[in-house]
């Protein structure tokens, strides 16, 4: 938009010179100046406005349905690598998850773990286990679509990505 004004103002100005209606070249560049700064406050107050429109707002009723998952990095025991699907309540709770798990190559399959989560307003949010222990850190994006969080747990490398596959009906 910058670029568009100065343009338009040069163009004008020259003309305006050209005329003979500019004929102190510093009064010209003192009326472009002008032009360039309130170009430079309109677009700054637009930005400005899209910025706070796009506040997110979420809370645990933003993770509301089946959710696959994958889980990766590294841990004590070596390399992991996760797949599963869970379900978020929208209350707070994680349930029917289960997941294949790979540590080492060593392959195997968990079911039933039922952890609790909580999520802040600016879309953040932590997943704690039964014995309220946080262990995990979230952000929610795409409108609760995605969830993209990282392990708590000492000594642990490991993300995790959940991806929305179907809402609760």
């Amino acid at each position: 938009m910058k670029t568009l004004t100065a343009w338009f103002a040069r163009v004008t100005m020259n003309a305006k010179v050209a005329a003979g209606r500019f004929p102190d070249p510093v009064a010209a560049i003192v009326i472009l100046a002008g032009l360039v700064i309130t170009a430079s406050i309109v677009a700054g107050c637009v930005s400005s406005a899209n910025a706070q429109a796009a506040a997110p707002a979420c809370s645990v009723g933003t993770l509301n349905g089946v959710y696959g998952f994958q889980r990766s990095g590294q841990t004590p025991q070596g390399p992991l690598t996760a797949v599963g699907i869970g379900t978020f309540d929208g209350l707070g709770n994680l349930t029917g998850s289960h997941q294949t798990i790979s540590r080492s190559g060593a392959f195997s399959v968990s079911v039933g773990n039922a952890p609790t989560y909580s999520v802040n307003s600016d879309c953040t949010g932590t997943l704690i286990d039964a014995n309220g222990v946080a262990f995990g850190q979230f952000v929610i994006v795409h409108d609760g679509n995605e969830v993209l969080g990282m392990s708590l747990n000492p000594g642990n490398n490991v993300a995790i990505h959940f991806e929305r596959l179907a809402d609760l009906k």
